[in-house]
């Protein structure tokens, strides 16, 4: 949320950094990378605690963006 003594340039920086420094740590290179990584991050917000646990665990040892889909078709 912006706050009242930035500026909207600050604001769009501020943003903006934290963009791509969450970018950066998903490690999303390409176009692809955003729409898997966008996607999969709002069905993990849906999922089960339990199948949740399962889906970040096999994404930690892969670390590669966009995997939900295979992991889901693998639970």
């Amino acid at each position: 949320m912006k706050r009242e003594d930035q500026t909207y340039v600050m604001y769009t920086s501020t943003l903006t950094s934290l963009l791509n420094g969450y970018l950066e740590s998903r490690k999303v290179s390409t176009l692809e990378d955003l729409n898997y990584l966008l996607i999969s991050d709002r069905v993990k917000a849906s999922l089960k605690p339990s199948i949740l646990r399962h889906v970040l665990s096999v994404e930690a040892k892969t670390k590669k963006v966009g995997l939900l889909h295979i992991i889901w078709q693998n639970w």
